[in-house]
């Protein structure tokens, strides 16, 4: 029965009265639906051919659901004129210290982080490899490029405090790059009772138009973030399926953003921090990081202009 009524979720993707199974199957960790695959298969063997069809057709959305990226690259490795940047984004805001994040920068030399729920971090203005930040609203954008910020969307708007998203401009070796750094509305409180469920989906639905809007009028485009959102979700798909989205490109295996561990042991969870492109952009590698200590993995995108 779940799975017809998560059939119709892809039919019926603005529906109000699907949207708390909606949640459920979006912010459901990916390693349940292993089990369910499991539990198919075993049902399959001794199922007659029409419920063999159900059950295939089941397995297949199951395997969708697990939002596990294959990306094989068959082309031939050629050098780029133009320079490639480095960035990594990660939501610190379970107590992530300025030590971890400078291991990242030991071993991967990012030229820019976009940083989220980043209140408590403290002597960040002491990274003299990253002159250029800008740390205010609990969003934080260090980098190694000088940068002008354009403008920022506040929390009060959601009854919230701190900015949900800042507007930048980058100039990386004279190009100008718009980047968003975002935090879209969580959706924690809406388990397990589903309490306020549509002013959430609303407020959410109502950020990604703003960030579309924004987008939709500049060129070399990035945004990054803590989206809260997965990329099979209806709003993601309404509204920034037409970037590229460098994990979902270029990345490999589950690529869970969210740190979920079982008896110390970790599990596919869900993805909802991402780092999205222009079409005009080149994406060289795409991948998570190890935790930092906090509840959000790292995503580290190495990317290029493509060439005219």
């Amino acid at each position: 029965m779940v799975g017809v009524f998560t059939c119709f979720l892809f039919f019926f993707p603005d529906s109000t009265a699907l949207l708390p199974l909606q949640y459920v199957v979006f912010f459901t960790p990916r390693y349940f639906y292993l089990f369910i695959i499991l539990y198919l298969c075993f049902q399959w063997k001794n199922a007659k051919k029409i419920k063999r069809m159900i059950l295939t057709t089941l397995i297949f959305l199951c395997i969708y659901l697990l939002d596990f990226q294959v990306n094989i690259n068959t082309k031939v490795a050629f050098k780029q004129k133009n320079p490639t940047f480095t960035l990594v984004s990660i939501n610190i805001g379970e107590g992530i210290e300025l030590k971890h994040l400078m291991s990242v920068m030991r071993f991967h030399d990012p030229d820019i982080f976009t940083l989220q729920e980043a209140g408590r971090i403290t002597n960040i203005d002491k990274l003299d490899s990253y002159p250029f930040q800008d740390c205010k609203g609990n969003l934080c954008l260090i980098s190694k490029y000088p940068f002008e910020k354009i403008n920022s969307f506040n929390n009060d708007m959601y009854k919230g405090y701190g900015d949900w998203a800042a507007f930048y401009k980058i100039d990386i070796n004279g190009v100008q790059i718009n980047m968003a750094n975002v935090h879209f509305p969580s959706v924690r409180r809406i388990f397990p009772r589903f309490d306020g469920i549509k002013d959430i989906h609303q407020n959410r639905t109502l950020s990604a138009l703003l960030i579309e809007n924004w987008a939709q009028s500049k060129q070399n485009v990035i945004i990054a973030g803590d989206f809260n959102m997965s990329v099979i979700e209806g709003i993601y798909q309404q509204t920034f399926k037409k970037y590229q989205n460098a994990l979902s490109d270029k990345g490999n295996g589950f690529n869970n953003t969210v740190d979920y561990k079982y008896k110390g042991i970790g599990l596919p969870s869900v993805r909802i921090d991402h780092i999205l492109l222009s079409q005009n952009f080149n994406i060289e590698k795409a991948l998570v990081l190890e935790a930092l200590g906090g509840d959000h993995y790292p995503i580290l995108s190495s990317i290029s202009l493509k060439e005219h």
